[in-house]
């Protein structure tokens, strides 16, 4: 089968990518290793058109519902290679390959990460950059949000239902998020700011023991049983 159009990812930017192209009569597939993108990052969606309030992962299925009402496909799956073959591409995942006329790039974006000792070595040990996937890991324990914008706060807020006592760690005295979100946290109790303070490393022995952080010249050790890292996204193309 040659397909109109493959559209790579199944966030929003994706879904709608597919809602026009299938509006068009235009055969589609998408092609995701998951779906929701962005979205499924956060506990719940409260700026999205015709919705209040709502569940991310609620929103996703909508989503996902939508476009297979109109006929899209959907492959969970990942995309390894795309080649030309005369006016066509082939694109091959792992065990598959799948033929379009055209292709759409939606991938979205993937996290950033703080490049420090430890970082590595403990991802998935304590180590997450998703708090709505690994929090409820961290029931009852301590753990450490870096960041000081939007998704940032977000997690702090959602983690603090969760573990006993969140260590938001930002380099700087002002925060990038929201007013009214910044106001939220900053209530909360079980949350503690530690402000003008730069993350430089993660420790532990088999997982997740403790970091260091750094203000003024003077180091300081902090023990937490994870840390959420959440500093922003990069353009996710590789």
């Amino acid at each position: 089968m040659i397909y109109d159009t493959i559209i790579i990812g199944a966030g929003p930017a994706g879904f709608t990518a597919a809602i026009y192209a299938a509006r068009r009569e235009m055969k589609t597939l998408i092609i995701s290793k998951d779906t929701g993108g962005q979205l499924i990052l956060a506990s719940s969606i409260e700026n999205y058109p015709g919705f209040k309030k709502i569940d991310s992962f609620e929103l996703t299925s909508k989503m996902e519902d939508h476009v297979k009402d109109l006929g899209v496909e959907i492959k969970i799956s990942e995309v390894q290679t795309i080649k030309k073959d005369g006016d066509n591409f082939v694109l091959y995942t792992n065990n598959e390959e799948f033929t379009a006329r055209t292709i759409i790039i939606a991938m979205g974006l993937s996290p950033r990460r703080l490049a420090i000792k430890g970082e590595d070595e403990f991802s998935g040990k304590g180590v997450s950059y998703c708090s709505n996937c690994d929090g409820p890991l961290f029931r009852n324990k301590v753990v450490a949000v870096i960041g000081g914008g939007n998704s940032a706060l977000d997690a702090a807020e959602v983690l603090s239902k969760i573990a006993s006592k969140v260590y938001l760690v930002h380099r700087s005295e002002e925060f990038k998020a929201f007013e009214a979100l910044v106001n939220k946290v900053k209530s909360v109790e079980n949350i503690e700011m530690v402000l003008n303070s730069d993350i430089k490393e993660i420790f532990g022995s088999t997982k997740v023991e403790k970091i260091k952080v750094l203000k003024n010249d003077e180091e300081r050790e902090i023990d937490v049983d994870g840390v959420f890292i959440e500093v922003g996204r990069i353009a996710h193309t590789d």
